[in-house]
Order: structure tokens, then sequence, then C-alpha cells
């Protein structure tokens, strides 16, 4: 979904780093107030840590962290439905 809100990435593939503020750049430059596109932003890096935490750490996630990164994850996703696609 994300991909689709900012396109190809240049070089044939996006970076974790680079989706990411390609995200943000698109938001910013799309008129969204800049709070709420740190925000959607930061919910997007917590989401990329806890996935880096679940595969690489040795204890694992709680379901209540886990719940919390796939309600930020929804509700990203949820702002990209109802702002972006028709």
């Amino acid at each position: 979904a994300v991909e689709d809100y900012v396109g190809l990435a240049p070089t044939g593939a996006w970076s974790h780093r680079g989706i990411r503020s390609a995200f943000a750049a698109k938001l910013i430059d799309s008129g969204v107030d800049r709070s709420r596109a740190r925000e959607l932003g930061q919910k997007l890096v917590a989401a990329f840590d806890a996935r880096g935490i679940a595969d690489y750490h040795r204890d694992p996630i709680t379901k209540e962290f886990a719940n919390q990164i796939l309600a930020n994850a929804k509700s990203v996703l949820d702002w990209i439905e109802k702002e972006v696609k028709p």
C-alpha cells in the first residue's frame, strides 16, 4: 500500500529507509499537515523496528506489543485507503 502511494523506486527497489522518506515527503508535498505526516511515518518506523526485534532478538515480543504494532499498521493503511484511493 505504501509503494502504491509513493510509486515505484527510482532504482528498481525501495530500501526501508528510502520508502519511509519517500512516504513522508509525498505526504507533506500533497498538503498533509506535518504533525500528521510525522505520526504516520513514526508508525511505519515502529513496525519496521518491531519486525527487526521479532526476527533477530532472542526474547519474544509480547502479545500487547504485537497488537499495538498491528493497530498502528492498520491505522496507516486505513488512512491511505481513505485519503488516497478514490
